[in-house]
C-alpha cells in the first residue's frame, strides 16, 4: 500500500490561514508509544511543507488570510 498524501494543503496557525502550500517530506516515526496490541495510542507526525513560489518578508501580509 503506498501512502496517499494531499498534493496542496492549507494551514491554520494562529488565526491566520496559509494557503497553498505543498508537502515536501512527510515522516512516519516507530518510536511512538502503543498499547498491548500493538497499537499506536499517540503519534506526532512531522512533515516539511514549502510554497510554490518565494515568500519574502514584503509578501508575507498579503499572503495570509486572517480570520
Amino acid at each position: 500500500m503506498s501512502p496517499i498524501a494531499p498534493p496542496n494543503v492549507a494551514m491554520r496557525y494562529k488565526e491566520c490561514i496559509y494557503s497553498t502550500l505543498v508537502s515536501e517530506s512527510i515522516s512516519d516515526p516507530i518510536s511512538s508509544p502503543v498499547d498491548a496490541s500493538g497499537r499506536y495510542v499517540e503519534k506526532l507526525v512531522p512533515m516539511s511543507l514549502a510554497t510554490l513560489t518565494a515568500i519574502d518578508r514584503n509578501d508575507c501580509d498579503g499572503y495570509k488570510v486572517t480570520l
